[in-house]
């Protein structure tokens, strides 16, 4: 196989699967790094949570 064809598939198939997951979104206290992709999302239920602190001493 020549050189340009598999440098043009490769570039092909690499951009061809880069895509979120339908409905994902960024936070927006946290910048996404280039070239990252949301690859599973899950909405919450928007309420903050606590971690429980029982039997720890400081």
């Amino acid at each position: 196989m020549s050189k340009p064809l598999m440098l043009s598939l490769m570039l092909v198939a690499s951009t061809s699967w880069a895509a979120d997951v339908p409905g994902a979104r960024d936070l927006p206290e946290v910048t996404r790094p280039l070239s990252s992709e949301i690859v599973k999302y899950k909405e919450g239920s928007g309420k903050p949570f606590g971690f429980p602190w029982i039997g720890l001493s400081g």
